[in-house]
C-alpha cells in the first residue's frame, strides 16, 4: 500500500490531474439460495434471500491523466440492504420471520484505463473494509456474525466526461466474497452460494 501510494503521487506530479466527488447506485447481480441451519441433528432454521436491494454510495476521486492513460483511485463509502426470511422449524408450529440487514463498507477501487475524448475504458482491483451493520439476525439462538474486515475484488466499466460532469457505468466482481457469508450459527459458517457481485452506476462531479 505505501508503494501504490508513492507510486500514485509520482504519477499525479507528472500528470494532468482533477479531483471531485462522486454519488450513485448499486444494484445487486446475484443468484442466491437458500440454506438450512442444523445442529446436533435438529434441524432449526430454514433462510433465504427476499430480495438484494438498491445500494447508495458517496465519495471522492483522484484522476490523473498522461495521454490517452489514466489512474483513478477513489474512496467510497457504500450501503446495501438485503431482506432475508427465516422460518424456524424447531419450534412447536412452523414460524416465519423478516430480517432486514443493512452493510456499510468503505470501497477503495483503483480504475487504470484508456481515455479518448469523452470516452473511459477502465478497469481494476477493489477493496472493501467493513465498517458496520445492522444485523436483524441478533437474538437467534446459536447465532453468531463473523463479517470479514477486508476482501477484495475487481471492477470494470465504461465512463463519459463532459467537461466537469462524469459518468461511470461498472460491473464489480467479489469472488472471495459470498452473499451471506457472515452468517455463522453455532459455530458454522454458511451463506448463499452467490458471489456478492453488484451493477454500478456513478454521477461525479470534478473541481
Amino acid at each position: 500500500m505505501v508503494f501504490l501510494c508513492l507510486w500514485i503521487g509520482m504519477l499525479t506530479m507528472q500528470a494532468q490531474t482533477i479531483a471531485g466527488i462522486k454519488f450513485g447506485l448499486s444494484t445487486p447481480h446475484v443468484s442466491p439460495q437458500s440454506f438450512q441451519v442444523a445442529h446436533e441433528g435438529v434441524t432449526y432454521y430454514n433462510v433465504k434471500v427476499e430480495q438484494a436491494n438498491f445500494g447508495i454510495h458517496a465519495g471522492i476521486f483522484l484522476e490523473a491523466q498522461m495521454g490517452h492513460f489514466f489512474i483513478q483511485p477513489e474512496l467510497v463509502f457504500n450501503a446495501n440492504t438485503v431482506d432475508y426470511s427465516l422460518d424456524s422449524l424447531f419450534a412447536a408450529g412452523q414460524t416465519s420471520a423478516s430480517i432486514e440487514e443493512t452493510y456499510r463498507y468503505l470501497d477503495m477501487p483503483l480504475m487504470l484505463g484508456f481515455k479518448a475524448g469523452v470516452l473511459r475504458l477502465g478497469a481494476g482491483p477493489v477493496g472493501h473494509m467493513f465498517i458496520s451493520a445492522d444485523d436483524g439476525f441478533s437474538g437467534y439462538p446459536g447465532y453468531t456474525p463473523d463479517f470479514e474486515k477486508f476482501t477484495w475484488g475487481w471492477q470494470a466499466g465504461i465512463g463519459f466526461d463532459f467537461w466537469k460532469l462524469h459518468l461511470d457505468f461498472r460491473y464489480e466482481s467479489n469472488n472471495d466474497s459470498q452473499l451471506g457469508d457472515h452468517i455463522t450459527f453455532f459455530g458454522q459458517s454458511y451463506d448463499f452460494a452467490t458471489d456478492n457481485n453488484r451493477i454500478i452506476g456513478s454521477v461525479g462531479l470534478s473541481f
